[in-house]
């Protein structure tokens, strides 16, 4: 199994069971901490990236920014979890499919502008924005359930975890 789709799945199946973690209202709240958004607004936010990416990859043209905005995804953790398995599972079906797929990414604020890239490079992308709202949303759980056991990996990217681990052993 090719590695990026390894890990995208991984750091998905982790964000949502940190993710269920919380009751609904919990998901839902706004906390001062975010300026008024909730820990459910940063998932929203992550899974429609993902969903943008895989809606509009067979045109070859992916634009972020025209992603749908769906509440459910913010307000009711089952709905979330559902679509985040889909995502897992549309994965799946991406490891006999070439990554290098060629992709156009537009922007609303470059209307005119286009970035080259590939389908493996905005999948590694998704996975750093998944592992960055992962950080924001820890601080969130940690607020709404101040003792809540996380995963160590929660919100931490790979790299970071791997060099925490060889530091701890060379403290030793």
């Amino acid at each position: 199994m090719n590695a990026l789709i390894q890990t995208t799945k991984q750091t998905l199946s982790e964000f949502c069971h940190v993710l269920t973690l919380l009751n609904d209202e919990q998901f839902s709240r706004s906390l001062s901490i975010f300026s008024g958004s909730s820990v459910g607004m940063h998932a929203r936010h992550v899974i429609e990236f993902y969903q943008c990416l895989f809606n509009q990859i067979a045109s070859q043209t992916v634009n972020y920014d025209r992603r749908c905005r769906d509440i459910l995804l913010q307000t009711q953790p089952d709905h979330f979890k559902t679509a985040v398995e889909n995502i897992i599972q549309i994965l799946d079906g991406f490891e006999n499919q070439s990554l290098n797929t060629p992709l156009s990414i537009l922007s609303d604020s470059d209307s005119d502008d286009t970035i080259n890239s590939s389908l493996s490079r905005e999948l590694q992308y998704n996975l750093e924005h998944t592992i960055h709202h992962s950080a924001l949303i820890k601080i969130g759980v940690l607020t709404l359930m101040p003792n809540a056991v996380l995963p160590p990996t929660f919100g931490i990217a790979p790299s970071t975890f791997r060099h925490q681990q060889k530091q701890a052993t060379c403290v030793h």
